[in-house]
C-alpha cells in the first residue's frame, strides 16, 4: 500500500525517518513524505507514529497551479478499492493559495461522478483529502483525519505547540529516547510528554484504539488490528530520566494532569523551579538533552545557557523552539555551536556543548 504523510514544514526528513523505523519504505518529496508499506504495517504506523499530521492512502499527485489542474488530478483517482460496503463520502482539504471550500466542493462533484456515492460532510463512510501547495496537489484516502491532535492536551499553557511539532523538534535535535532530558520551561508539558511517549514506545493513540477502526475499510482484508495494537503495546518499556520544570505552579500541575492522561505521568519528574536554580537542583553534567520552548527575553537566554553549561554532559545538546534567532548570541557566548531549522513561523535551534 502506498501513501503520503503530511507533517510540519522543515521536518519531512524526521517524519520519513520515523516511518522507516516503523516498517515503511519512505522518501521525502517536495511537500510530503511518500511511503510504501504492507497493510499490517500501515495499521502499525498509524497507531504509533508521532510525526505525521495526516495520512493519505493510495495517494496520487501532480504539478498543479490552477483549480482546473487540481480537478484534473481528482479525475484520475481510482477509488475502487475503498468502495465495497460504502454509501457516502466527502472531500476535505488544505489549500495554500486556492479557495478551500470552492475547490473541495468541486473536487467532490468530480469524484461523485466516478464513484456514485452520496455526499455526507458530517460522518462519511469514505473520507478523502486534497492537499494543494503552491506548485503541487496531492489526493488520497484519509483514514483517520487530523492526528496532530493529542487527547492528553486538556490543560493548556499560553503558546502551546502541537505534539507533532514537539516530537519532530526532539528527533531533529538528536533525542534518541535513551539519554536524560530536561525541559526547564515545560508549560503544559508537550515536549516532555512527547519525549516520554517516544522513549517508552507508547502510542500517542493508546487510549483511542476504538476510534481508529481501520479494518472496516476493504483494503485491510482479514487483518486483526487489535493484534497489531497488542504487539505494539507489548513493547512499552521503562523511561530514562525526564525532568519537566516550570516557574509557574499552575503549569506544573497542568503538565502532571496531561501526563497522566497520556499514561506517562510516572515517567516525568515535574517540579516548580526557576531556571537560575538548575545548578542547585541537578548534578553537574547530569543531563544529555535540554529541549524547551523558552521565553524570548535575551537576558533569560543568557541565564539558560549559563545553567546549561553546568548541567549538560560533555557534547550535550540544548534545543530551543523559538520565533527569533537571537538565542544564538547567548549560545555562542557560553561556548555552544548551533544549527538552525525553519518550520513555518518557528525556528528550531540545536546547540551543542563544545
Amino acid at each position: 500500500m502506498k501513501g503520503f504523510a503530511l507533517t510540519h514544514p522543515g521536518f519531512l526528513d524526521t517524519c520519513a525517518q520515523e516511518l522507516e523505523e516503523l516498517g515503511a519504505k519512505a522518501r521525502v518529496e517536495e511537500d510530503v513524505v511518500a511511503f510504501e508499506a504492507e497493510p499490517e504495517d500501515v495499521i502499525r504506523i498509524i497507531y504509533r507514529a508521532q510525526a505525521p499530521m495526516r495520512f493519505m492512502l493510495d495517494g496520487i499527485h501532480a504539478r498543479c497551479s490552477t483549480q482546473e489542474d487540481v480537478l484534473s488530478l481528482v479525475r484520475q483517482y481510482d477509488a475502487t478499492a475503498w468502495l465495497p460496503g460504502a454509501t457516502t463520502f466527502k472531500v476535505d482539504g488544505i489549500m495554500e493559495h486556492l479557495p478551500r471550500s470552492d475547490v473541495t466542493a468541486a473536487a467532490g462533484a468530480v469524484l461523485q461522478q466516478k464513484i456514485k456515492l452520496k455526499v455526507d460532510l458530517s460522518s462519511p463512510d469514505l473520507p478523502f483529502f486534497l492537499y494543494v501547495t503552491k506548485d503541487h496537489a496531492y489526493f488520497g484516502f484519509d483514514p483517520v483525519g487530523d492526528i496532530s491532535k493529542r487527547s492528553y492536551k486538556i490543560f493548556h499553557a499560553p503558546s502551546t505547540i502541537k505534539g507533532t511539532l514537539a516530537y519532530c523538534f526532539l528527533r531533529w535535535a538528536g533525542y534518541n529516547g535513551k539519554g536524560s532530558l530536561l525541559d526547564p520551561c515545560a508549560g503544559s508539558g508537550v515536549i516532555p510528554i512527547e519525549a516520554a511517549l517516544f522513549a517508552t514506545h507508547r502510542s500517542p493513540r493508546f487510549f483511542q484504539k476504538d476510534t481508529l477502526r481501520l479494518t472496516r475499510y476493504a483494503p485491510f482484508p482479514g487483518l486483526n488490528e487489535e493484534t497489531v495494537y497488542a504487539a505494539e503495546d507489548a513493547k512499552i518499556g521503562p523511561c530514562p530520566p525526564i525532568y519537566s520544570f516550570d516557574n509557574q505552579l499552575p503549569q506544573v500541575k497542568a503538565t502532571q494532569k496531561n501526563a497522566k492522561i497520556a499514561g506517562v505521568d510516572k515517567a516525568l519528574t515535574c517540579t516548580k523551579l526557576d531556571v537560575e536554580w538548575l545548578d542547585i537542583k541537578l548534578q553537574k553534567e547530569e543531563i544529555g538533552y535540554l529541549a524547551t520552548q523558552p521565553p524570548t527575553d535575551l537576558k533569560f537566554y543568557d541565564e539558560l545557557f549559563y545553567q546549561a553549561a553546568f548541567v549538560l554532559k560533555a557534547h550535550g545538546v540544548i534545543a530551543l523552539l523559538v520565533r527569533k534567532e537571537n538565542a544564538r548570541i547567548a549560545a555562542e557566548k557560553h561556548g555552544f555551536s548551533c544549527s538552525v531549522r525553519q518550520s513555518g513561523e518557528w525556528l528550531a535551534l540545536r546547540c551543542e556543548k563544545k
